[in-house]
């Protein structure tokens, strides 16, 4: 009682667990009283049995009844006795309980309003805690609503940009399949007189360069047949002495590139059908005559990182008098090459990348022999020489340079064939013998 004065919170539920205790108690004090009532009347039965069997039974039978009916009778008194016993320890426990009752109430009905107040406290702190609760839960609802219309924008839009990336893919499917049947048609022109595709724009190049220069239209074909310009990217169309530095302004002026690059075609690694290129380069020159080498830095590979991003017209020699133009390309990186990476290249490669990076002062090449050829190539093995690879991506054939370079050549191999015919003719006459047939050549020649 003293912890319910304490904490009158207990005692509904104390109240409750009496409760529900004293009507278990009552229901096993019933059912004890009705087997008491059972057995009484048992024995009642039995009594009368025993009697019926007394009047019927001879005497001798009748004592060992009676013996047996007494013990029967003497073990349902001590049965009886028992049960009575916890029918009355089940009575004193229900007057004990129901007297703990009545105290409970009596408590619960003398409890204050101020201890309940006390209670009702908390309690109404809490309901006010609650409230902000409440509303920052809708607050949160109404935020996480937005949050997944966002998201639910955000996967329209993601799933429009795919369909426009697809589009933009297909576009280049079908572009990639349009240079495809134009390689085809290239690769079959070199086979037979197949008409290769192409478009309005190379059309007018084509019939512009043409009139400048007859070598662009191959002899034996007709005015109206006309041939794409990059099947004849392979032709030599310039002299190497013009290389790098020295073709006329005139053609220059044709191309946007801003300088002309020629490397033996051995340093040249093409990949992705001929439309990207890596070209191998010495950052350094040396004269192989002084011991130890002396290096000194190259004018057009000293600094290779101004060439990113610039475009370049690219040729490769294919032999020692002429060189073929590869056409427009456009450097994206470049790479500097360690001495593992040194051996693993061809040994074509290396040795032209040897024969680049020697020269005299006035920057021409000489020829080397097998130790000195060894030593740089042991140079450039530990890193003495620094070796770069920059990477080039095709950008365009330029027709309209490639048609003036055709153009130059044509002249110049005219003036030669002109001054060759002269020189023979010369020499032609001087093989003749008597001084009348000279000079009546030399008024022939007047006249």
């Amino acid at each position: 009682m003293d912890e319910l004065s304490r904490d009158p919170e207990l005692a509904p539920g104390l109240v409750r667990l009496l409760s529900e205790k004293l009507t278990e108690t009552r229901k096993v004090l019933e059912d004890a009283r009705q087997e008491n009532k059972d057995l009484v009347g048992e024995i009642a039965q039995l009594r009368a049995q025993k009697a019926d069997m007394w009047a019927d039974a001879p005497g001798g039978r009748r004592s060992e009844d009676q013996s047996d009916v007494a013990h029967d009778l003497a073990q349902l008194r001590q049965d009886l006795a028992q049960k009575t016993t916890h029918v009355e320890e089940l009575a004193r426990e229900n007057e004990r309980m129901d007297s703990e009752l009545d105290e409970l109430r009596a408590t619960i009905a003398q409890g204050s309003a101020e201890s309940l107040e006390e209670h009702h406290k908390p309690l109404m702190s809490c309901l006010s805690q609650l409230c902000p609760a409440r509303t920052d839960i809708r607050d949160l609802r109404q935020q996480v609503k937005e949050l997944e219309d966002e998201i639910a924008r955000t996967e329209v839009a993601v799933q429009e940009r795919e369909v426009m990336f697809q589009a933009k893919l297909e576009k280049a499917n079908a572009k990639r399949d349009k240079y495809k049947a134009k390689l085809e048609a290239l690769k079959n022109a070199e086979k037979g007189p197949v008409e290769s595709p192409k478009n309005a724009d190379e059309d007018a190049q084509e019939a512009c360069i043409s009139k400048r220069s007859p070598m662009v239209v191959p002899s034996g074909r007709r005015r109206g047949d006309r041939q794409h310009l990059d099947q004849y990217k392979d032709q030599p169309c310039v002299d190497i002495s013009y290389l790098p530095d020295s073709i006329p302004r005139t053609i220059e002026a044709h191309s946007k590139a801003s300088r002309v690059l020629w490397y033996p075609e051995c340093t040249i690694f093409s990949s992705t059908g001929g439309h990207d290129a890596r070209i191998f380069v010495s950052k350094v020159v040396c004269s192989h005559k002084q011991h130890p080498l002396k290096w000194r830095g190259s004018k057009s590979t000293s600094n290779l990182t101004d060439m990113l991003g610039s475009k370049h017209e690219l040729f490769v020699p294919t032999d020692s008098s002429c060189a073929r133009y590869l056409g427009t390309y456009c450097c994206f990186t470049t790479s500097i090459i360690s001495g593992n990476e040194w051996q693993k290249l061809p040994k074509e490669v290396r040795d032209g990348i040897v024969k680049r990076c020697v020269g005299k002062t006035d920057g021409t090449r000489e020829s080397m022999s097998p130790a000195q050829t060894s030593a740089i190539h042991d140079a450039c093995e530990a890193g003495d020489a620094e070796v770069r690879c920059f990477h080039l991506r095709f950008d365009s054939f330029n027709h309209g340079y490639f048609g003036a370079l055709l153009q130059l050549k044509e002249s110049r191999d005219r003036a030669i064939s002109t001054k060759a015919v002269e020189k023979r003719k010369a020499d032609e006459a001087k093989a003749c013998d008597g001084p009348e047939y000279t000079e009546a050549t030399k008024r022939a020649r007047k006249k």
